[in-house]
């Protein structure tokens, strides 16, 4: 059911009603995850870096996939030796004309839930902020992925800036370090 939902939400896009902005963002974080090379979270406030015990992570495109994206999610538990790695898609499109990014993990037991539908905040070419709004069940959440490669046509600024505006007055983990 999941799967009928998020491929009905996702395929169906009319880009002309959305504001160009919207489509600029749109644009830029599917050619973002259309093999860019490794992408790394630089910067996180909850969600999946909650509690600071995970660390490292990064999602490598991992073969053709319609009509998502197919990464493969990795990241190291604090104090292991080998990391977890997690099969995913990452679905790109629009909620009730609203920008979104839909994080699914596939099928298997997987040491934590990561499967969440994203507001999609800022896009560049060279990097993305997704955000989890708070819920009457968890905290907000934030995410900037940032790829490995200086790409041309990207400004990290942007994304960084908007990642601050949006995420701001919460403890932000940067790497295994934190900050504010």
């Amino acid at each position: 059911l999941l799967v009928i939902y998020s491929t009905f939400s996702y395929c169906q896009r009319d880009l002309s009603q959305l504001p160009e902005d919207d489509e600029r963002k749109l644009a830029s974080v599917r050619q973002l995850f259309n093999k860019t090379g490794p992408l790394f979270l630089t910067t996180a406030v909850n969600g999946i870096v909650n509690g600071n015990s995970r660390v490292c992570w990064s999602s490598q495109e991992a073969g053709n996939s319609f009509p998502g994206f197919r990464h493969r999610l990795t990241y190291y538990d604090v104090g292991a030796t080998q990391p977890t790695e997690i099969l995913i898609h990452w679905y790109v499109g629009t909620v009730g004309g609203v920008p979104k990014v839909f994080l699914k993990a596939d099928a298997g037991r997987h040491p934590i839930n990561i499967t969440a539908d994203y507001f999609l905040v800022e896009a560049q070419p060279t990097c993305v902020v997704l955000m989890l709004p708070m819920t009457p069940n968890s905290n907000s959440s934030c995410l900037l992925w940032e790829a490995q490669r200086n790409l041309t046509g990207g400004n990290r600024t942007l994304c960084r800036n908007a990642f601050s505006k949006n995420c701001t007055g919460f403890l932000v983990t940067v790497g295994r370090e934190r900050e504010r």
